[in-house]
């Protein structure tokens, strides 16, 4: 079943457009190489540790975080940060609104100390407002789509990309299969 999801989301990302990865990232990923590194090109964390974090979460938290960390060895890349979630949350059946302002709107506002995975985590690069959402996967780490066309990533909060643009974070409660706005 959940490879049924991840194999849909790609065809949804190929139809729109989306290009395949360049030969680098591709082997680097194709290695197993860890995606999410720290300033000094050591592993921050092992995907593996985040996977087996998320089995004690609710069902909707849990396929939400797997797979999203499942798309990160995707051979495709999606349409933008805002689709990748509404994608992720509509595989794990939790409908979501496509844009980053509507996604901004859903769900219950939450702390960063009170991140858990599964949260909608929100940056604003170069307005006031957010213009990135990414999916908060543990650990201190966001699965994003890099606007940067580099696909898929897991990256640290404390990056020196997201360490200036914390908008804030957001919890989608699911009651009754729609999401809690």
């Amino acid at each position: 079943m959940r490879q049924a999801r991840i194999h849909w989301i790609l065809l949804l990302g190929a139809l729109a457009g989306c290009t395949p990865l360049t030969a680098r990232q591709a082997q680097r990923r194709e290695s197993g190489a860890p995606i999410a590194r720290g300033p000094d090109a050591t592993p921050t964390v092992r995907v593996e540790d985040l996977v087996a974090d998320a089995h004690s979460l609710p069902d909707s938290q849990r396929l939400i975080v797997e797979t999203a960390l499942a798309a990160l060895h995707a051979s495709s890349h999606f349409l933008d940060c805002s689709g990748f979630v509404q994608q992720v949350f509509q595989a794990a059946g939790v409908p979501l609104p496509r844009t980053v302002r509507e996604q901004w709107r859903c769900g219950l506002p939450i702390d960063a100390p009170g991140l858990r995975p599964g949260d909608l985590v929100f940056f604003a690069f170069g307005r006031r407002t957010a213009d990135h959402v990414g999916i908060y996967a543990g650990r201190g780490h966001v699965v994003h789509v890099s606007s940067s066309s580099a696909g898929v990533q897991l990256a640290p909060l404390e990056s020196a990309v997201f360490a200036g643009a914390w908008v804030g974070a957001r919890r989608v409660l699911v009651h009754s299969g729609t999401p809690r706005t």
